[in-house]
């Protein structure tokens, strides 16, 4: 039987191009998981109804990525600063309850892409003033989201408004950015 895992481990590192280290550790993209295995165990003589023992194993299944992981949470709000910065405007600071309504945010423009749940996830946060960032593309970067935004007035504004606070999201596809004063 480890003979045969040993096999199907080598077919997959020739297929894919991963390579078990020899600690026994699998590099990124593959990925551990647990799952029900229904295992026979032989018998002396045969048996017309072998009892099946399920049992839960470490079964390595390989996932590989065609696209790249798009970048933090963290690094779109240092590409806000460094453009703010660019303009001798003062970096934003982060909040953990803006940061999770820009997630929420987030979450909500895969199915509705326009600005309608904005009050609501501000709403708990306590500003006296606030404005938001959306964006949607094909063609993920960073540069690309800041670009864009420069390039639409009120988007622009935004970015270079009179703000203290500011976190955003983005998952590849959409990003939100909120600020609040």
């Amino acid at each position: 039987m480890l003979e045969i895992l040993r096999a199907v481990i080598q077919l997959i590192s020739l297929a894919t191009g991963v390579v078990m280290a020899a600690n026994g550790q699998i590099p990124a993209p593959v990925v551990k998981e647990k799952i029900m295995v229904v295992e026979v165990t032989p018998t002396s003589s045969p048996t017309l109804y072998p009892t099946p023992t399920t049992t839960r194993k470490n079964i390595i299944k390989v996932v590989k990525k065609d696209i790249p992981t798009p970048p933090s949470v963290e690094s779109l709000t240092q590409k806000v600063n460094s453009y703010r910065s660019n303009l001798k405007l003062n970096p934003l600071k982060n909040r953990n309850d803006i940061c999770q309504s820009a997630n929420k945010r987030l979450g909500e423009l895969a199915s509705s892409f326009n600005h309608d749940g904005f009050q609501a996830a501000i709403a708990p946060l306590g500003a006296s003033a606030w404005a938001e960032n959306i964006w949607r593309g094909d063609t993920f970067s960073l540069d690309k989201i800041i670009s864009d935004w420069d390039a639409s007035q009120g988007h622009k504004q935004n970015l270079i408004g009179n703000w203290e606070l500011g976190c955003g999201a983005e998952n590849g596809h959409e990003a939100v950015y909120i600020f609040i004063r």
